[in-house]
């Protein structure tokens, strides 16, 4: 290699060896024939052709088996916040990974005007996942809409189904009769498999594809 701090310009550089460790060789050079095969492998691996009518212009993210960097599918970032004309009613994104939702008198959950597949893509279908979340109020669901009318309680898991992911994703607060109710909602958690575990915040090391 070309060094210009050297009298005759001559300078040297590493090739990264694949099997030694890359500890000690992170600055080695890579050979194009091994950066062809990484970048091959990750098109194949991870991306899908989002319009192949269209040429593929556009690329969309792989759905896989596993989240790609986190056990919580659950993307609760992806909520807005939303006030109904009638004002009581709202869902509120506290920023801080919590909702916050107030029920009018009469009613029974708030819309995040999402579908549970915008809000978990990678669920997979015929596949069981768990719900779990923490609230103020006396919420213990989520309700399913539109295909699906489903109730998805907090205490059981579920088997995913097309029109699962199709539905659009309403949360319960607590209706009383009376007034308005509200419920505060952190920790959201849809993770594969029967058993709860301990809440991990959604995580995502890709770039979101076509939104």
């Amino acid at each position: 290699t070309y060094d210009s701090t050297s009298a005759d310009g001559i300078g040297s550089k590493a090739i990264y060896d694949t099997t030694a460790s890359y500890a000690g060789q992170s600055k080695a050079l890579v050979t194009a024939s091994t950066a062809n095969t990484a970048i091959q492998n990750g098109i194949n691996n991870e991306f899908v052709c989002a319009n192949p009518q269209g040429g593929c212009t556009l690329w969309k993210i792989r759905n896989t088996t596993t989240h790609a960097s986190g056990k919580n599918l659950f993307d609760v970032s992806k909520i807005k916040s939303t006030y109904e004309p009638d004002i009581t009613t709202k869902l509120i994104n506290n920023g801080d990974g919590s909702i916050t939702v107030t029920d009018r008198v009469g009613d029974s959950s708030v819309s995040t005007h999402k579908t549970l597949a915008q809000l978990a893509p990678d669920l997979v279908v015929g596949k069981t996942y768990r719900l779990s979340f923490s609230t103020t109020g006396c919420s213990r669901f989520i309700w399913l809409s539109s295909p699906a009318t489903e109730v998805w309680n907090t205490s059981v898991s579920k088997t995913i189904t097309q029109n699962m992911l199709d539905a659009n994703v309403n949360f319960y607060a607590c209706y009383n009769g009376q007034t308005p109710s509200t419920a505060t909602i952190s920790n959201i958690q849809i993770e594969e498999g029967a058993t709860a575990t301990a809440y991990e915040p959604y995580k995502n090391l890709y770039l979101p594809a076509n939104q």
